[in-house]
């Protein structure tokens, strides 16, 4: 077997065979290796030995020679070599006299009479001047050189390429390492990048004999970037390139704080950020005597920010480190983002598509379409973010408050189905079938058609899923609504009993004539903004509370603008109202703003260019004061049984569920308190008043015979 060429003698070559490499060899020689030249065993040459010469193969004709020693000359006719006087010899004194001075040998073949030049390796006899010239097609072909020019024989499936017999390729798939198969004269070879050689771009130069030449030394791999275009050293797990001498070395890697870990003749040693000291960058020199030196003795862990290059000190959850205060503090902006502290002051580093609304990052929006359940898309304060309807929260408006925390929270617990009614503007819980949520027990439960009571004048006696109202005496009906009016005619009100008395109630703004209820109207007196009655045939113009008549019409007697925090409200004609800020202010969403804004003059809020104005703008709710933002007072809102908030300069009262606001406080709407059991219950100056039937008389919850 064999390994290369260079493994077979006299021309042959090393070819893989199935079981092997074995060697080729050409005419007239045989062996393992082509050792063996026939012509000089058993042929005519056989005598060309010792003092006679030495037999060799000239692979360029393919046929055996006769070297003679020097001052002989090769004697065809006798087939042995003889003294130069013996023979007429080309070689001395004939046309291949240089032969043996430019490096050839020069003999006779065997059955020629004529000498004939053998050029060694690498040369070839030029004919023109019968000397040995440098001529080298590579190692698949043979040199020669005609009329001066060097021509190259190549084996098959080899052609010249610039002075060389290289193998031909079909396509690219041929081609080693990103390597492309090109026209060349006709023929098709592989173009290789720079830095590969060899006929299918196999060879990589870097790897045999430029840097990485010792790669290998330590099981590494020297391999071609096919991208960066450039040999590469892979080293096993556990080594790492040495910077220096091109070779892998036990891996360095005991740098802490993202120090750099670098080998040198003597071993490792860490290259440490800026901020980090010690042999293994170990010390954050912030920590000890920096800005972050009391961090640990209030709770807080120091450490070094390898991304942020930079000292920090890590708080418990939902804290901080204050570095005015040296101490860790509440600190929270949600967990879409991070909570800091600079110069004292709260801030929030929100994440991408989040921005700090109200102290924590919530997910902005571009447009109305991106809230849910009719929330729209405002700005505030540092973006857009969704606004959300009564009762609703999250970042989308998703959340129904009542649905997860508030009175509905078991809604679904009993098969409930919570959502947001639009309508009134709160959450409702829809229970399965006939039946209802009992807000006491927080469930859906079958319902007690008595309550409460739909029995107007008369007490409610269940019955299986309906009810029947047993009614006082006169009345009817089913909820015993009905009263029967005899002697009264009462066209356009409504009759009661009371005893056997009669009485017909008109609506309000109408007067009882002869039986019918006529709407008041007034003739001789205007009465603008306001209502005019007929009061014992004298015509008067009532006004509403907070109104004075004046000039024919209902006039403010104050201002009832509340969108002017800061500044002066004034009533001009036809009730209109301005608001007047001082000096320096402009009127911004019904708050007074001063208009040369700056950090100092605007603590809690921002400064924005509004109007082409520098203003301070405070969160909602709140408004410039001194040189802060304070939050705002309601002023004529009292909102007993509800709060109060002033939202954009105006006060806005919000009551509770069954409570509405009326003269300005949160009223009942219907009874809760009260059962009134046998009569009926009706909400009066904000107070549950239980009405009896004739004849019978409250006593706690029930009606009782009097």
């Amino acid at each position: 077997t064999c390994s290369s060429d260079v493994d077979c003698y006299n021309g042959g070559g090393c070819f893989e065979e199935e079981g092997g490499k074995f060697c080729e060899c050409l005419p007239e020689t045989s062996g393992d290796r082509c050792e063996t030249i026939s012509e000089c065993v058993e042929g005519n040459l056989r005598n060309c030995r010792g003092d006679n010469g030495t037999c060799a193969y000239d692979r360029a004709k393919k046929t055996a020679v006769c070297l003679c020693e020097r001052g002989k000359a090769f004697d065809p006719s006798a087939d042995i070599c003889k003294g130069r006087c013996e023979i007429v010899n080309d070689c001395v004194d004939g046309i291949y006299k240089h032969c043996r001075s430019s490096g050839g040998t020069c003999t006779y073949s065997i059955g020629q009479k004529n000498a004939v030049c053998l050029c060694g390796q690498g040369k070839a006899l030029n004919l023109t001047e019968y000397r040995c010239r440098e001529c080298n097609c590579g190692a698949h072909g043979d040199c020669e050189i005609r009329q001066g020019r060097k021509i190259c024989k190549c084996e098959d499936k080899y052609e010249d390429k610039d002075g060389f017999c290289t193998e031909k390729c079909r396509d690219n798939r041929d081609c080693y390492n990103g390597g492309w198969c090109l026209d060349h004269n006709g023929s098709k070879f592989c173009n290789c990048f720079w830095g590969l050689s060899g006929d299918k771009c196999e060879i990589i130069d870097d790897c045999v004999t430029g840097k990485y030449k010792d790669c290998r030394e330590d099981r590494g791999t020297c391999i071609y970037d096919g991208i960066d275009k450039t040999a590469v050293c892979v080293c096993p797990k556990g080594k790492v390139l040495h910077p220096n001498k091109n070779v892998c070395k036990d891996e360095c890697n005991d740098c802490q704080n993202g120090g750099t870990c670098h080998q040198d003749e003597v071993g490792n040693f860490c290259t440490c950020l800026h901020g980090t000291s010690g042999r293994r960058c170990e010390i954050v020199n912030e920590c000890v005597d920096g800005i972050y030196r009391h961090c640990t003795s209030v709770g807080g862990i120091c450490m070094f920010d390898v991304i942020q290059k930079n000292a920090t000190c890590i708080c418990s959850e939902g804290k901080a480190f204050d570095l005015i205060q040296n101490k860790c503090k509440e600190c929270n902006c949600g967990e879409h983002g991070k909570c800091e502290f600079r110069y004292g002051l709260k801030v929030c580093i929100c994440e991408e598509k989040y921005g700090e609304k109200n102290g924590l990052c919530t997910e902005m929006c571009n447009y109305d379409g991106d809230c849910v359940n009719g929330g729209k898309c405002i700005d505030f304060q540092k973006g857009k973010f969704c606004n959300c309807l009564q009762g609703l929260s999250g970042d989308k408006c998703e959340i129904v408050d009542d649905c997860y925390s508030g009175k509905y929270k078991n809604c679904r617990n009993g098969n409930g189905e919570c959502k947001y009614n639009f309508d009134k503007m709160t959450a409702v819980c829809t229970c399965p079938g006939r039946k209802v949520y009992d807000l006491k027990e927080n469930m859906c439960k079958d319902p007690n058609p008595c309550e409460p009571s739909p029995c107007v004048n008369g007490h409610c006696v269940a019955q299986m899923h309906d009810f029947e109202c047993i009614c006082d005496n006169p009345y009817t009906g089913r909820y015993c609504e009905i009263s029967t009016c005899i002697q009264t005619k009462c066209f356009g009100g409504k009759c009661k009993l009371y005893g056997n008395r009669e009485e017909c109630h008109c609506p309000q703004g109408h007067r009882l004539e002869n039986g019918t209820c006529l709407k008041n109207y007034c003739v001789e007196t205007k009465c603008f903004n306001g209502n005019c009655l007929i009061e014992n045939g004298v015509e008067t113009c009532v006004c509403e509370e907070g109104y004075v008549y004046e000039g024919n019409e209902c006039r403010k007697a104050k201002c009832s603008l509340r969108h002017c925090i800061g500044g002066e409200c004034r009533i001009l004609r036809g009730n209109l109202e301005e608001c007047v800020c001082p000096s320096g202010f402009i009127l911004i969403d019904g708050i007074c703003t001063i208009t040369s804004c700056t950090p100092r003059t605007c603590y809690g809020g921002r400064c924005e260019r509004r109007e082409g104005h520098l203003v301070c703008i405070c969160p909602v709710g709140f408004h410039l004061e001194g040189v802060g933002c304070t939050e705002t007072q309601c002023k004529e809102q009292n909102c007993f049984g509800g709060h109060c908030r002033v939202i954009k300069g105006e006060e806005i009262c919000t009551c509770l569920d069954n409570y509405v606001l009326k003269d300005n406080q949160c009223q009942k709407t219907r009874c809760v308190e009260k059962s009134c059991f046998g009569g009926k219950c009706d909400v009066v100056d904000g107070e549950e008043v239980c009405s009896c039937p004739v004849g019978f008389e409250p006593h706690g919850d029930v009606c009782r015979e009097i």
